[in-house]
């Protein structure tokens, strides 16, 4: 028996493949359900504005569906896992780097750069200034210096992926907010960072961006990385400089 799960994931594909398809079509495609079963929740899917039926009695997706599509597969119609794009920050004043106390989960009470999620409709640059100044107080422009496209595993299991922008900001201007509800932040020398790595209570991606952001000569640089947890601590970390 088809679920009403994969009874919408079956339209949504059909429809993915065969946009303005006639009644008969969509369910000539669906006949291990009852007609009016199917009926029902295609109606369903018209009302939550994924589907459209134009005067012609032909069905496709509306803008909503089309868009609910880039998070299907197209074979299957379900949704499938995606990564998404972060924001590592990295603030330099006066030859000392911002270091970020990390106080909340994942993580917690780890150390490393300001990060953040790229909102919806954002640049990235718009993203990371924004963040910049909600988070730190601190106002200035930034520079792109670095992508990571970086996948974290736990007992060989994936645990997230995501895609992220470096970058860096040099002499901000404004007062820096030391405490907030994330975490806190200090201008420090290198060593403090060292001493955290020794602790094994720094991300482990930390020295490479340090290195990067130093050595940055106005080439953007890309690397794939893979970092491995266990009990929510960092196993080990590979990554491969693709250019």
């Amino acid at each position: 028996m088809t679920s009403n799960k994969e009874l919408k994931e079956k339209i949504l594909s059909y429809l993915i493949h065969y946009p303005n398809c006639s009644f008969s079509e969509l369910y000539n495609n669906n006949k291990d359900v009852q007609s009016n079963e199917f009926t029902y929740y295609l109606n369903k899917l018209i009302e939550e504005g994924i589907i459209q039926k134009n005067e012609n009695k032909k069905y496709s997706l509306t803008i909503k569906g089309k868009h609910l599509e880039s998070e299907l597969d197209g074979a299957t119609g379900k949704k499938r896992k995606k990564p998404f794009v972060a924001l590592l920050m990295v603030i330099r004043r006066n030859g000392k780097y911002l270091i970020y106390h990390r106080l909340k989960e994942p993580y917690y009470d780890f150390y490393g750069m300001s990060g953040a999620k790229l909102d919806f409709g954002e640049g990235v640059l718009e993203g990371a200034e924004r963040e910049l100044l909600e988070e730190t107080g601190l106002k200035g422009p930034g520079k792109i210096i670095s992508i990571y496209n970086i996948k974290t595993y736990e007992n060989k299991e994936a645990l997230a992926h995501f895609t992220q922008f470096v970058v860096l900001f040099d002499n901000p201007n404004g007062e820096l907010i030391k405490e907030g509800i994330e975490g806190t932040y200090e201008f420090v020398d290198k060593e403090v960072f060292v001493d955290k790595k020794q602790r094994n209570i720094l991300f482990p991606d930390t020295f490479l961006t340090l290195e990067n952001a130093d050595s940055f000569n106005g080439n953007v640089s890309f690397y794939e990385m893979s970092i491995f947890v266990s009990n929510s601590r960092f196993t080990d970390f590979k990554y491969n400089k693709v250019f």
